[in-house]
């Protein structure tokens, strides 16, 4: 095993415990688009920096959602659909617990990867059946819970007004 590996397994363990995957849809207007991003949360900023430094992508931001008794915490996001596909290539067949979101994410990644490839970059460019589907998919990972949560029948609304 190479040196390389140890780390990436080392980091596939390190997001099975600390780290999301999420898929976010939003709304400008009547326009929906997807976002994704890969977070790993960490009250160890300067673990975060060499993670960071190895793998060469995201960004470090502390975390807001500061309460009584709890130490500051920092996330790596990565955002960007290029680094995504990266760290999709870094966990693929690591990860331990979350293996199945990591699938549903590449799942997510190719609807948007073959929308740019059929239309360009602009963000107007889903329609219906994609964004209901990247709802599916989100909705799968069963990560967001409560009042403010849309699933994919808050979508299919959405797009009957």
């Amino acid at each position: 095993m190479e040196k390389d590996d140890y780390f990436n397994f080392y980091l596939a363990g390190l997001i099975d415990g600390e780290g999301t995957f999420t898929i976010n849809i939003n709304r400008n207007k009547n326009i929906f688009y997807p976002s994704l991003r890969i977070n790993i949360s960490n009250t160890s900023k300067e673990l975060l920096e060499k993670i960071q430094k190895k793998i060469d992508i995201g960004r470090i931001y502390p975390d807001r959602r500061i309460k009584v008794n709890w130490s500051m915490c920092f996330g790596l996001w990565i955002s960007n659909l290029k680094e995504i596909k990266q760290m999709i290539v870094i966990l693929d067949r690591k990860l331990i617990l979350k293996q199945k979101e990591l699938d549903l994410l590449k799942k997510a990644v190719e609807i948007i990867e073959n929308k740019r490839k059929e239309r360009g970059i602009s963000k107007s460019n889903f329609t219906k059946e994609e964004i209901i589907k990247l709802a599916e998919l989100r909705d799968l990972m069963k990560r967001r819970k409560g009042a403010k949560y849309r699933n994919k029948e808050y979508f299919e609304k959405q797009f009957s007004i």
